[in-house]
């Protein structure tokens, strides 16, 4: 236990307490702006844990965590369709009840990715891809209007249950409750395309599939050639079905009332403009096999999602990089740097290649005018890795993976390099900060 004291006491006043500091003793802009954002209700830039457990609140609010991140389960929640658990309801209320009477920012994550076992039977409730493959732990969220509607009713019970309670939500539909789809078979991630439950129920904003029976990558289609540009129509399609579904999802909380962040979960690197255009060229085929993670599949192309979901989305919404410490990016290439947002994002471009996953989705966040938070990707993520990009991206929130990994302080002595190395700078109180928030006003957080 007093390990875990020793970290987060390094940590947060390495950091956070300097960015508390008031702003009569920050000069010029940036202490207007950093004064400004901690103004404004559940936006004090914060450190915060995953998954908080209750045992250790006390030990997290005296080493000075100010966020919590409450995880739900839906399939806890309304165990059978319609029938919400009181005990189980009761608890999350009291837990979250408990972070916000101790001062702190409660964060949700209402778990999408654990569905109640019924949701499946619903109508084209499971989601399958071109072979007929069920997801696992992801519901056709894209694809089903009864899922959908399932969802609202359930998204809109917690968000009236827990009320102002809680400060953001996280969007997400993928299998860790991100914006994704799932992964594809690991024998062939880049032939993995979830088209298998497509063809009913499907939500009008979705619409029919452009070209049904096609197999991306295949050059013909009903005895005609497939052109990129039906590539590209395809594709579109497919990646909408899941802009469609985050914004269901999105504005089933504003629906229900709650004017809070809403959490765009960017996980990894994506899809990069280069390999996007070279898919699409491929018409959708991965002949060099670059995309050997799927990504095109998967559909994290955020140089068009997060710009889709500003447009129909009602704000604040906040971009979350959820793959700090994944190992991405070249030397040199992992931390933010000034004028990233002016990045070229157009298909072919390679302004960004090499940069790690932080640096992207969070050039892409500061280019659509939305604030940043990042989380490490792993238990074992370099602390010393995670705090440098926490610095050079000027987050509002870190949040650590997770609130039992910080148990015994076996991190200390990484947390006290990373300090060292910083030189005890205080991230929102830099000119670079205080010219980006005067050149960029962040209409929509």
């Amino acid at each position: 236990m007093r390990g875990r004291m020793n970290v987060l006491k390094v940590l947060v006043a390495g950091v956070l307490l300097a960015g508390f500091a008031t702003a009569a003793g920050a000069a010029g802009p940036s202490g207007n702006a950093r004064a400004d954002a901690q103004s404004q209700q559940g936006y004090q830039r914060a450190y915060g844990v995953l998954h908080a457990v209750p045992q250790y609140q006390s030990l997290d609010q005296q080493a000075g965590i100010r966020l919590f991140v409450v995880s739900i389960n839906w399939r806890d929640w309304e165990p059978s369709l319609g029938s919400f658990s009181t005990a189980y309801i009761d608890s999350i209320k009291k837990l979250a009840q408990g972070y916000v009477d101790a001062g702190d920012i409660v964060v949700a994550d209402v778990g999408l990715q654990y569905p109640p076992a019924w949701v499946s039977t619903l109508t084209n409730g499971a989601l399958k891809d071109q072979n007929g493959n069920v997801a696992r732990l992801a519901p056709n969220y894209e694809f089903s209007a009864t899922v959908q509607a399932a969802e609202t009713t359930y998204i809109t019970n917690v968000a009236q249950t827990l009320g102002s309670r809680v400060s953001q939500y996280r969007l997400g539909l993928g299998v860790n409750g991100e914006m994704d789809f799932p992964p594809g078979a690991s024998a062939d991630p880049a032939g993995t395309w979830w088209i298998g439950s497509a063809d009913t129920d499907v939500p009008a904003a979705v619409g029919a599939n452009p070209m049904p029976g096609w197999t991306p990558g295949s050059s013909t289609w009903n005895g005609s050639t497939v052109t990129v540009a039906d590539a590209q129509n395809w594709y579109d399609w497919y990646l909408h079905a899941l802009e469609n579904g985050l914004t269901v999802e999105g504005n089933a909380f504003r629906d229900a009332g709650f004017t809070g962040q809403l959490a765009l979960l960017s996980p990894g690197v994506g899809v990069l403009p280069a390999l996007y255009k070279s898919r699409i060229n491929a018409l959708l085929g991965n002949p060099d096999g670059a995309d050997f993670y799927g990504t095109m599949n998967t559909g994290t192309a955020y140089q068009y999602t997060i710009p889709y979901l500003i447009k129909h989305v009602r704000g604040p919404l906040i971009v979350d990089g959820t793959g700090g410490g994944d190992s991405s990016g070249a030397s040199g290439q992992i931390n933010c740097q000034p004028g990233d947002e002016r990045v070229n994002a157009a298909p072919g471009s390679t302004a960004m290649s090499g940069w790690s996953s932080i640096r992207w989705t969070h050039a892409l966040a500061a280019q659509n005018g939305l604030r940043y938070e990042l989380e490490n990707a792993t238990f074992n993520s370099s602390i010393t890795y995670v705090f440098g990009l926490f610095l050079s991206c000027h987050a509002q929130y870190l949040l650590w993976l997770n609130d039992e990994s910080l148990e015994g302080g076996f991190r200390s002595g990484h947390v006290q390099l990373a300090y060292q190395n910083s030189g005890s700078v205080d991230p929102f109180n830099e000119p670079t900060y205080a010219s980006e928030i005067k050149r960029n006003p962040l209409p929509h957080s």
